[in-house]
């Protein structure tokens, strides 16, 4: 296989920026959210809507963040690349087309794929409504026996269920355009859901009020309305790449058996997931009013930088490592592969020291308003206590990420599937270990424990896929980590002589500035050490700002 051409990792590079900015855009909007809810409602109120929240909002993780995608899209660029011959063994004699496209193919996957997807939204949808008391009840207990909350959560999930409609439809149309390569319909789609919940204390919470129901439904009704938004804003670039085809019920065809062989591991592993979901919803619920709060506003921190660069090295390099893997090109998917980890890691482990060692400066910045500011300094330190241990799972599930990406495009979803069977034992232990003397930040230093699980058993299993070089890679993430070192140093430094909680604009912008400036250090040091990454990304950037 010959070395990739220029043009390739040019490529990538506007598919990965585009992505980014699509996300950064909807995690900002998100950040926003966040503050205004935390400025907003009651601390009983977000406990109430985080615990009802966390289901579907965990499936849409999986749905529009990974999993089904995962499935999706190697099945879809096979039959695009294989056309006739996709699902039959691949013939090692046969010289591939690279550029082969073989649209006819993909149009009948997709509209089987499709409806295979209705059969199973529709009724699980309308069973979350049905029994949303008893899935809350599971999944939360009975909020250490207060009825009042249990009732207001039990109501806000029964909203809240049939999002997971919208973001599962939704969920194949997005594999179908990575797979076609249509990264610029996707990019700023995911942007609506939290445009849908800013317009909630607008229009939806005057609603619910006047229609003598709780205020805090007005943001299940932005949840709704956002899915729905993101289901409406892809369709246009379907029908124009004539995927938007009428669904076919069509069990027996090649294409359905291979994603349903795909996805039986993925459902399963869907469900150990839900588990975990379900044990550290009960962990939190457990636990002082406050706790689901402090957790989820420290985890909406760490979303940011997963969706805005992380997930979209791996959703960006997910079609070529596919379509290498279908080739048969294991050369082609190694080096790939080594580009994922290296680019996630350069990003993710100063960006985890940074949450880490600046949250007392970062906590008031976006959340020391309204409500949440009067709760004074004790609930600034509530969110940084859990907000370090979430830090250090960004930099762990960031190389997870990439690792189960390569599972997906060889078509064996089997082996994350039994590494997240032995993660959630790890999780379970380490949850009831860590929850009795560090409270909510023990479910989160239990999550990062368990991830360490997972990352290691997946860098031992993909082997049978791919050969990895590990010394190279070892290389790379010393520099990496020395690079960061300065960082952390000098984020302590500030925090210790700047009050960044105090009142006022000066203190925000000292924040800013102090960010801006542990970036500006990282990068200065990543290039002196001579990070490979460093050139690529500043690349990246230059390109972006010139419109290009």
């Amino acid at each position: 296989m010959p070395p990739a051409t220029p043009q390739e990792p040019a490529k990538i590079g506007r598919r990965i920026a585009l992505l980014s900015a699509g996300t950064m855009l909807s995690r900002l909007l998100g950040m926003v959210r966040e503050t205004l809810i935390a400025a907003t409602f009651s601390l009983g109120e977000t406990d109430a809507f985080f615990i009802a929240w966390r289901i579907p909002n965990a499936l849409r993780a999986l749905l529009a963040e990974g999993a089904l995608s995962s499935a999706f899209v190697p099945v879809f660029t096979e039959a695009l690349t294989r056309g006739p011959d996709a699902f039959k063994p691949v013939d090692p004699t046969a010289v591939a087309d690279p550029k082969a496209a073989h649209l006819p193919q993909l149009q009948a996957v997709v509209a089987r794929v499709r409806a295979l997807s209705l059969l199973v939204l529709i009724p699980l949808s309308a069973l979350g409504v049905l029994c949303a008391g008893p899935v809350l009840r599971v999944t939360a207990g009975d909020f250490g026996g207060d009825p009042e909350q249990f009732a207001l959560a039990t109501s806000l999930l029964r909203w809240l269920f049939p999002y997971i409609f919208f973001m599962g439809s939704a969920a194949v149309g997005v594999a179908a355009l990575q797979t076609i390569g249509r990264f610029n319909e996707l990019a700023f789609a995911p942007a609506l859901l939290n445009v849908a919940f800013l317009l909630s204390p607008v229009i939806f919470v005057p609603l619910c009020v006047r229609a003598g129901l709780p205020a805090v439904h007005g943001l299940a009704l932005g949840a709704l309305r956002g899915g729905a938004l993101q289901l409406v804003a892809i369709a246009p670039a379907l029908r124009r790449a004539g995927l938007l085809q009428r669904p076919v019920l069509d069990l027996q065809h090649p294409g359905v058996r291979r994603v349903g062989t795909l996805l039986a591991p993925v459902v399963f592993g869907l469900a150990i997931y839900q588990v975990d979901v379900v044990l550290s919803s009960r962990f939190l619920a457990g636990l002082p009013r406050g706790s689901a709060s402090y957790f989820n506003y420290a985890q909406r921190l760490a979303d940011i930088p997963q969706g805005v660069f992380i997930l979209a090295v791996s959703g960006s390099f997910l079609p070529e490592l596919s379509a290498a893997m279908a080739r048969g090109d294991r050369a082609e998917g190694q080096r790939l592969l080594e580009r994922m980890i290296r680019l996630a890691a350069f990003v993710a482990i100063p960006v985890a020291v940074i949450l880490a060692t600046y949250g007392e400066a970062i906590v008031p910045l976006i959340y020391g308003y309204g409500r949440f500011r009067d709760g004074g300094a004790h609930q600034i330190a509530e969110v940084v206590r859990s907000l370090r241990w979430q830090a250090a799972n960004v930099a762990l599930l960031a190389l997870v990420r990439q690792f189960t990406a390569a599972f997906s495009a060889a078509q064996n979803p089997r082996g994350p599937v039994i590494v997240s069977f032995v993660d959630l034992f790890a999780f379970v232990g380490l949850a009831l270990w860590l929850r009795g003397p560090l409270g909510h930040a023990g479910v989160a230093a239990a999550i990062a424990g368990s991830t360490v699980v997972q990352l290691a058993l997946l860098a031992v299993g993909v082997r049978k896929h791919l050969s990895i070089p590990w010394n190279s890679l070892a290389s790379a993430l010393a520099r990496v980590l020395a690079a960061s070192l300065p960082v952390g140093l000098l984020a302590r430094l500030l925090v210790a002589r700047v009050d960044f909680s105090a009142p006022g604009l000066t203190s925000r912008f000292a924040a800013i500035a102090g960010g801006t400036a542990l970036a500006g250090v990282y990068v200065l040091c990543a290039w002196l050490l001579r990070i490979e990454e460093t050139a690529r990304v500043i690349a990246i950037v230059r390109r972006k700002v010139r419109g290009r």
